[in-house]
């Protein structure tokens, strides 16, 4: 996602074509993100409702992993109100689930009212971005590979913050008892929440540093204006 934003951030004539990728590999690459759940739940033996709410949340997981590269070309094209839509709607969800909850139609209705909200969201991105884009998918190994290549470094990063607070909690785990384990988990949250005000700030920004990277294939924007003596400023529209 961090690589898609930099790259549509930095050369927005390719938006499509790293669009129509992302959704190819995506969707090549769900099956197997379905089995691995899948394959969870069988281990652990899940009772007949985990079942029922996991197929749910997998659903809506599924759509929301197809199609969150429109997330990444939105925040490229520094689109703050539809990046900001996208990151609310899934939180406030929920909360429409409370009336029927009350009227006692069971916990399954908090995955579905979720999962409609998702499928409702998507389907007005995708006719939003159809305006300006063709958003079909492509199957080119070649692409494929520039995603993964680009995107690796990202990856990586990400994983390795996931495996510090799995490995810490493993250990209070294996070492002390789960009252502890309680406490960690809360101080995590803490810590989660003063980091997403770097972080937002952060993947703001990643549009226009991309914009000002220099390298032997991309000179900075800088230095090509003042080669010919002229200011450039950056002008974030839309590619038709």
């Amino acid at each position: 996602e961090q690589y898609l934003i930099a790259e549509v951030g930095r050369n927005k004539t390719e938006t499509e074509q790293l669009l129509r990728a992302s959704f190819g590999l995506r969707i090549a690459l769900l099956p197997i993100m379905v089995d691995v759940i899948a394959l969870g739940f069988y281990v652990m033996n899940v009772s007949q409702i985990v079942w029922m709410i996991g197929f749910i949340h997998i659903l809506r997981v599924g759509i929301g992993f197809v199609g969150l590269p429109i997330r990444s070309v939105l925040a490229g094209w520094e689109n703050a109100k539809l990046v900001a839509a996208i990151d609310f709607v899934p939180v406030v969800a929920p909360l429409f689930a409370f009336p029927f909850l009350f009227m006692g139609f069971g916990v399954i209705v908090v995955p579905l009212v979720d999962l409609a909200a998702v499928v409702l969201l998507y389907l007005w991105l995708a006719r939003y971005m159809s305006r300006h884009l063709r958003i079909m998918p492509t199957f080119r190994f070649a692409e494929w590979r520039r995603l993964v290549h680009g995107g690796a470094p990202f990856l990586v990063n990400e994983m390795n913050a996931q495996l510090y607070d799995f490995v810490t909690v493993f250990l209070l785990k294996k070492f002390t008892d789960e009252a502890q384990v309680g406490v960690y988990s809360q101080a995590i949250k803490f810590q989660g929440t003063f980091l997403f005000v770097p972080v937002a700030i952060a993947t703001a920004m990643l549009p226009s540093l991309a914009r000002l990277a220099v390298g032997p294939c991309c000179p900075s924007r800088q230095n090509r204006g003042a080669k010919f003596g002229t200011p450039i400023r950056s002008q974030n529209r839309f590619v038709r």
